[in-house]
C-alpha cells in the first residue's frame, strides 16, 4: 500500500494568503489492473516516504484521474518491442549491482514504481552535488507560487546582467535587459537546462522559499545554498548540456574556478535507511562544499509525488510531467529505450558529475529511475545511465 504523503507548502502572512490542498493518497496494489499509471505487484522492498513536520498551510489534491501524462503510449516501434528482454523485477537489483561494482566512483541509484515498491537502490541517501537537478526544485516552487497567487506564468522577468555569470545554452549577453515571461524561462530552464533562466527564476522566487518547499515535501536533503546577487566570490558554473543531435560548445566558460565555498549543509537525515544488502555507502566530501545538493532518494520521491498528483494538485503535477517530457537533452535515460517511449526527466552535468532522473512510461506502467554519478568518466557514466534505464524498462514491460 502506498504510504500517505502529506504535501505541505509554506504559508504567507499577508491578507491574501491562500490555504489550499493537503493530499493523502492510499492506493491499494490490488487496484493496479484498473489504471495504466500503476505498476505490477512484485516481491520487492517498499521504500519509506520521507516526511517533515507539517506547517500551517497545506495543499490537498484529489486522487489522480488517469491523466494523459501517465498513460502508457498506445504503440511503440515493433522491432524494438520484439528485441526487448523481460527481466524479473526481483532480479533487477542484482544486475544493476553487478554493473556498478565494475565502475569506480560514487554512484547513487533508485529504481521504483510510483507506489513506493523499490526495485533497486544504491547509496540513495548520500548527499551529492546536484548539478542541474536543482532546477527541479525551482520548477516546483514556481508552480507552488502560482497556486498561491504570488505569480503568473505570463509575468515578465527582465534579464539582469548579474544573471549572466557564465556561458549559457539559450541566452547570450546580447539578451541582457530582455523581458522574458516566467513560462518561457521555465521552458528554457527545464528542457534546455538554461542557467540564465534558472538564475532569473531563482531571483524571482528566492532560494529560501525553494528550500522551505523542499522541506515541506519531506525532501530535506535537497538544498540550494546560493541566491542571485549573493554568489560566493568564485561560483561553480554548470556545464552547458547539449541537446541531442547538436554539437557541444567548446569555448571556455566565462569565469574561472579557483575555489569552492565552504558552507555546511543543515541536513540531518538518516543515511542508513533504504540500503539493500551488499550496497556500500560512500561519504561524499564534495557535497559539503557544493552550491546545490540532493540525494537520489529525494529526487525519486519527488517524481513519485508528481506521478501520483501530489505536488500542489493533480493538474499541476501533470503540467510538470508534461514539461519534463519535452526535455531536449536525451543522451541518457531515453538513449537505449524503444523508439516512442515517453520519458519525463531532467539531466545534470558538472565537471566530474553526470546525472539523469525521471519517469519512464513503460508498457506495464511508469517506473522511476534516478542515476547520479560522480568521478565516473562522462562516456562511461552516460552509457551506465542508459543501460540502467533499459534494464528498468525491461523489468516493467
Amino acid at each position: 500500500m502506498v504510504q500517505p504523503v502529506p504535501v505541505v507548502i509554506r504559508s504567507k502572512l499577508n491578507a491574501t494568503s491562500i490555504a489550499v490542498i493537503a493530499l493523502v493518497i492510499s492506493v491499494s496494489l490490488a487496484a493496479c489492473g484498473e489504471s495504466k499509471s500503476q505498476a505490477p505487484t512484485a516481491s520487492a522492498t517498499t521504500a519509506p516516504v520521507q516526511t517533515s513536520t507539517p506547517r500551517s498551510t497545506t495543499f490537498l489534491a484529489s486522487t489522480p484521474t488517469s491523466p494523459s501524462a501517465t498513460e502508457t503510449p498506445e504503440s511503440t516501434d515493433e522491432d524494438s518491442v520484439e528485441d526487448a528482454v523481460t527481466i524479473a523485477p526481483e532480479a533487477l537489483d542484482k544486475e544493476i549491482a553487478a554493473l556498478v561494482d565494475s565502475i569506480d566512483g560514487l554512484i547513487e541509484i533508485v529504481i521504483s514504481w510510483p507506489d513506493g515498491t523499490l526495485l533497486s537502490e544504491i547509496n540513495s541517501y548520500e548527499q551529492i552535488e546536484a548539478a542541474s537537478l536543482y532546477k527541479l526544485a525551482i520548477m516546483v516552487e514556481i508552480f507552488v507560487e502560482r497556486e498561491l497567487g504570488e505569480l503568473t506564468f505570463e509575468e515578465p522577468v527582465v534579464l539582469d546582467s548579474s544573471y549572466f555569470i557564465e556561458d549559457d545554452s539559450v541566452f547570450a549577453e546580447g539578451d541582457i535587459d530582455l523581458s522574458v515571461s516566467i513560462d518561457e524561462l521555465m521552458q528554457a530552464m527545464v528542457t534546455l537546462s538554461s542557467n540564465v533562466a534558472a538564475t532569473a527564476l531563482l531571483a524571482r522566487v528566492g532560494n529560501d522559499n525553494v528550500n522551505s518547499t523542499m522541506q515541506s515535501l519531506g525532501l530535506g536533503a535537497t538544498e540550494i545554498r546560493w541566491s542571485p546577487g549573493g554568489f560566493p566570490e568564485n561560483p561553480i558554473p554548470d556545464i552547458i548540456e547539449t541537446p541531442e543531435g547538436e554539437e557541444p560548445d567548446t569555448e571556455e566558460p566565462a569565469i574561472e574556478i579557483e575555489e569552492e565555498p565552504t558552507e555546511e549543509s543543515g541536513w540531518s537525515g538518516d543515511r542508513s535507511l533504504l540500503r539493500l544488502p551488499g550496497h556500500r555507502p560512500v561519504s561524499d566530501t564534495r557535497a559539503d562544499n557544493a552550491l546545490n545538493v540532493t540525494t537520489a532518494a529525494d529526487i525519486a520521491a519527488l517524481y513519485s509525488m508528481l506521478v501520483n498528483g501530489q505536488i500542489v494538485n493533480d493538474d499541476a503535477s501533470q503540467e510538470m510531467l508534461s514539461l519534463l517530457e519535452s526535455q531536449q537533452i536525451n543522451d541518457r535515460l531515453p538513449a537505449y529505450l524503444p523508439e516512442g517511449t515517453v520519458v519525463a526527466h531532467k539531466t545534470g552535468n558538472l565537471d566530474g558529475l553526470v546525472h539523469d532522473a525521471g519517469v519512464i512510461f513503460a508498457p506495464a506502467g511508469p517506473v522511476i529511475v534516478v542515476v547520479l554519478t560522480e568521478d565516473v568518466p562522462e562516456s562511461q557514466a552516460i552509457d551506465l545511465i542508459a543501460t540502467i534505464a533499459r534494464l528498468a524498462y525491461d523489468a516493467s514491460s
